[in-house]
């Protein structure tokens, strides 16, 4: 007797429980079907996972089911109807890593059109690497990397592999603990304020708002008035989740004198603590009510020698002090930052990039990053914007970049000769002083306004440079 044909809800239920893994995405990358195979190898259920949008990313956090739906995300090329078979790491929820090959099969409608993504796994016995293909390493990389950082330091909003790297996390780490102030120092770009930020979002004063000033860009008046607010409100006793927490001062080194004097002022009732020195360190109090933070792009003694900062208000600043590397110190972490921000832009994206041709591999690693971080933070967001395929390529990248190349490649300029850097402070600052009173006419006020500086500020500079107030020469 011939054998019936298998049914279509047979097919269906032989499907669900063959141990053969195979899922079944839509159009929309939602899946659709997720087979007893599946959860014996993922450790994951169908009710967890059907349901879910594959986006490419990587999620550091296990007990979330997005750190397993980015492997299952197919290529762009897979929804031009192509076949794929890729190689990826395979990480189930205890952690375990597997290497195993992809195959996506596109199924298509009487248009041709791809309406279905079926997929399978298989093991591969060998070594990933005989396998090539560099975004999917990257990306398996990267999500392990930012699943060991949530594991050891409770974070996965930064990323390295470098020895400074993490020389800097176990210093947030140490910074998270404690409640004294708080100084970072480094190049624009390398990201303060969001390591500032991180450690008062992973200390207990997280349920209090982080407030940040911009020293440089502010007014006088405008950063008094704000300080003079932030201080009344972290002394109000109704404690709210907007009641400030931590007062962050960005580029601290252009705090003007009064806000400087205010500060100290309130040392001991808004910050706990006295101004104290550098011989003892550790100093703290446990009635700290507002947490001092504060970066600045040159070194703060620097500021203390060229009389813009006071020298208690030094201290003040500097109970715990963090030099944050350049990204030129840290090249071994320039692609893991790039597909990092690369896969932040992926999330709740139609179209998915999965990673950088090697031409662009190449340049990003030759290629020195000025502006550190946030400069390849933003170059890499425009080239996700221009990028029409599965890979950036050199033509995605923005012409800031390229013209970033293009001034790289130029010459090695004639040497210059060194002098000791406090000659040359000093010989930039009597120009700029003596700029500042040429164009006031030697208003001597008008000059001071105009530098920022009090008066008898500038009166003792003056004396200290060597300037010579060309009214007093003029009436003798």
């Amino acid at each position: 007797m011939p054998q019936r044909p298998r049914t279509r809800r047979g097919l269906s239920m032989w499907l669900a429980s063959t141990t053969t893994p195979v899922f079944i995405l839509d159009d929309r990358r939602r899946v659709l079907f997720f087979n007893k195979g599946c959860e014996q190898l993922t450790g994951w259920e169908a009710g967890d996972v059907i349901g879910q949008v594959c986006d490419f990313v990587s999620e550091p956090d296990l007990a979330q089911v997005e750190s397993f739906t980015g492997a299952l995300c197919p290529p762009p090329e897979v929804f031009q109807g192509q076949e794929q078979s890729l190689p990826t790491f395979l990480q189930d929820r205890s952690g375990n890593k597997t290497s195993h090959l992809i195959r996506f099969f596109p199924l298509t409608n009487e248009d041709g059109r791809v309406e279905r993504v079926l997929g399978t796994f298989s093991r591969i016995p060998e070594p990933i690497s005989s396998h090539p293909n560099l975004d999917r390493e990257l990306h398996a990389e990267l999500a392990a990397l930012r699943a060991d950082l949530w594991q050891h330091y409770d974070i996965s909003s930064v990323v390295g592999r470098s020895r400074s790297f993490h020389r800097l996390m176990e210093q947030v780490r140490l910074a998270c603990c404690h409640r004294s102030s708080l100084h970072l120092s480094g190049e624009a770009g390398t990201g303060k304020e969001h390591l500032a930020r991180l450690v008062h979002y992973q200390s207990d004063a997280r349920r209090k708002a982080f407030v940040p000033l911009e020293c440089r860009r502010l007014t006088r008046d405008e950063i008094k008035l704000a300080v003079r607010g932030v201080l009344r409100d972290a002394r109000d006793e109704q404690t709210t989740r907007l009641s400030p927490g931590t007062l962050f001062l960005k580029n601290v080194d252009y705090l003007p004198d009064s806000v400087q004097d205010l500060l100290l002022e309130e040392a001991s009732t808004a910050f706990g603590s006295e101004p104290h020195r550098a011989e003892d360190p550790t100093h703290s109090s446990a009635s700290v009510a507002l947490r001092l933070m504060s970066s600045s792009e040159i070194d703060l003694e620097s500021a203390v020698s060229q009389d813009r900062l006071n020298l208690d208000v030094f201290y003040l600043l500097t109970s715990q002090t963090i030099m944050v590397p350049s990204l030129r110190q840290r090249p071994e972490d320039v692609m893991l930052l790039a597909q990092h921000f690369l896969e932040s832009l992926n999330r709740d994206r139609e179209t998915q990039v999965t990673g950088f041709a090697d031409d662009v591999t190449k340049a990003f690693r030759k290629y020195t990053w000025p502006g550190n971080q946030d400069e390849l933070k933003v170059v890499v967001t425009q080239a996700r914007e221009s990028c029409e395929r599965s890979t950036i390529t050199l033509g995605d990248l923005p012409f800031r970049f390229r013209s970033g190349q293009d001034a790289q490649r130029v010459g090695p300029t004639q040497p210059v000769e060194i002098i000791p850097l406090e000659d040359r402070l000093a010989a930039v600052e009597r120009e700029h002083i003596e700029l500042a009173l040429q164009q006031s006419g030697d208003n001597k006020s008008q000059a001071a306004d105009s530098l920022g500086i009090t008066r008898a500020r500038l009166y003792r500079r003056m004396q200290i440079l060597g300037i010579v107030d060309s009214k007093s020469e003029h009436n003798s």
